[in-house]
């Protein structure tokens, strides 16, 4: 009798170590993105530590000739203006070779594009390879935490890039709402679809 409750005693906490093992490994794989600083096209430098007191922080990896990212750039502007008020950030990022498009080009870029908020040039890709970016357009959510950012969503903005009236499932928006609500946000990734990133030449040969 004493051997079967010391085994259950042995089992119950032998239990609770893997679950406190199982959440430290969860834990383990959140992906954290460190600050970085990138200059817009009036060469103004902006970081993304200045957004540490919003709710959340949306990284647009975009690009101002492809024809996906550009259908998206008044979807864009509108989502911007229905989640700018409740302390959410938006950042557009230009990480594409302007010697293969000068609509790229950090001066182009800003003539071309109609964004309300901080479209910034990453000319040496640092941004991007940082944060396994590799299409055009493709979103990155991330929570403000402790000084880092946390990735909770990355993919798509939603379901139709040809048709915004037949939008079903506006991915971006649903996890924006949830934010703002308080409510908890599980990492969710769906896959980008748009053109590639177009790397520079040298990086090119190594993908």
């Amino acid at each position: 009798m004493l051997k079967l409750l010391y085994s259950a005693i042995f089992g119950f906490f032998l239990a609770l170590g893997l679950m406190h093992t199982n959440v430290m490994a969860q834990q383990k794989e959140k992906e954290i993105i460190q600050n970085f600083t990138l200059k817009d096209a009036n060469f103004q430098e902006v970081s993304l530590k200045q957004f540490a007191n919003k709710k959340a922080v949306v990284v647009v990896f975009t690009s101002s000739h492809c024809s996906w990212a550009v259908k998206y750039e008044q979807r864009l502007v509108k989502l911007h203006q229905q989640f700018a008020d409740k302390n959410v950030a938006f950042l557009a990022i230009n990480s594409n070779d302007s010697s293969i498009s000068q609509s790229d080009a950090v001066l182009r870029m800003r003539q071309l594009s109609p964004y309300p908020f901080p479209y910034l040039k990453d000319s040496k890709q640092e941004v991007a390879r940082m944060f396994r970016a590799t299409r055009n357009p493709e979103v990155v959510v991330l929570l403000p935490k402790a000084g880092a950012f946390e990735v909770v969503y990355r993919g798509k903005i939603d379901d139709n890039p040809l048709d915004e009236a037949s939008v079903k499932t506006p991915y971006l928006a649903n996890v924006l709402k949830r934010i703002v609500a308080g409510q908890p946000v599980e990492y969710q990734e769906t896959d980008a679809s748009g053109c590639n990133i177009k790397w520079l030449r040298e990086d090119a040969l190594e993908r």
